[in-house]
């Protein structure tokens, strides 16, 4: 499921909204979600800093369950 950044278009970010829920409806189930907080697709071998979708999703499914 893919999340929408700025640099996406700010149009776009209005998608995340659904895929958050749908995100948080997967972990209320007791199943798993894996979640790539740091995906891209540059070149570089680095640690990269981690966003706020992650925590979001996160105290989502704790505030719901």
């Amino acid at each position: 499921m893919p999340v929408y950044r700025i640099q996406d278009g700010v149009d776009s970010l209005k998608n995340n909204e659904t895929i958050f829920q749908q995100c948080v409806r997967i972990l209320s189930s007791k199943n798993t979600l894996i979640l790539l907080p740091e995906g891209n697709h540059s070149g570089y071998w680095r640690l990269r800093p981690l966003k706020k979708g992650l925590a979001r999703i996160a105290f989502q499914a704790q505030k719901e369950n």
